[in-house]
């Protein structure tokens, strides 16, 4: 049965967050940054991150919603298995979205979120839109930020081309340069502290050098995928949030929006 055990900050967690941990149905420790009074009555927010990210990716997302002045929100942000302060998976058969999804399942239980808003980026969508299908009731609506019903091969490809191949690096300075040097094309307009940040998001510190803030043998699950291995569309998962508001990018270059009226 999943619990959590107590509420903790730690000196790489926002002042207004406390770190929270969730058994998965295998014992794994998941890892949860928590935001905002469980007493805030507006409906919560729960943010899911890509493949190889984390909850930092959401901490000014979180921080701002956890503390408007109308309308507080207690916001959730999971770290995956493998990744962030989540315990790494010594079967890496099991970085997969049936055993994710049911680690999401998990953490909804036990941190008592029977509806809530949910945020997923790339996987964190693919994740939001098994849950429609999974537990219809636990969403209240959804943003699918880069990720649609179709999955873009390109973009796994090129995700593929990097995760688990990050080089070790001995500061986040250096981080943030060859981050820069990787990814430049896709945020042009990124600022050297937009890269800084990128890079402390990205990268932790492991006895004096930077390792990226994942398990490496999360890339063992991308090693099939390619131009001869075609990709199963999601519009069955994409047609069960067909009651509730959706928002989306599908890739970047084509948004969608799809919703129903009388959702509130």
């Amino acid at each position: 049965m999943s619990h959590t055990a107590n509420d903790r900050a730690d000196a790489e967690t926002p002042a207004a967050a406390n770190s929270r941990f969730v058994s998965a149905q295998d014992g794994l420790r998941l890892h949860v940054r928590a935001y905002g009074a469980r007493t805030n009555r507006a409906l919560p927010v729960v943010c899911l991150p890509g493949l190889a990210r984390t909850t930092a990716d959401f901490d000014a997302l979180a921080l701002a919603l956890s503390s408007d002045r109308e309308r507080p929100r207690r916001v959730l942000a999971l770290d995956y298995r493998g990744r962030g302060k989540s315990d790494y998976d010594r079967k890496a058969a099991n970085y997969n979205l049936p055993v994710e999804l049911a680690d999401v399942l998990s953490v909804l239980t036990a941190l008592d979120i029977g509806r809530a808003a949910f945020v997923g980026t790339s996987r964190g969508g693919i994740l939001t839109m098994l849950l429609a299908v999974a537990r219809p009731t636990a969403i209240a609506g959804c943003v699918l930020n880069d990720i649609g019903p179709v999955i873009d091969l390109e973009g796994l490809v090129r995700i593929k081309s990097y995760v688990g191949k990050l080089p070790q690096l001995s500061s986040f300075p250096a981080a943030a340069d060859a981050l820069r040097r990787r990814f430049a094309n896709q945020f042009p307009k990124w600022s050297g502290d937009d890269w800084l940040t990128f890079a402390r998001q990205t990268f932790k510190d492991a006895g004096g050098r930077l390792v990226p803030d994942y398990d490496p043998k999360l890339a063992t699950i991308l090693e099939a995928i390619g131009p001869a291995q075609p990709l199963p569309t999601l519009w069955k998962e994409f047609d069960a949030l067909g009651r509730v508001p959706v928002i989306g990018d599908g890739d970047s270059r084509r948004p969608f929006r799809h919703s129903v009226a009388g959702n509130r």
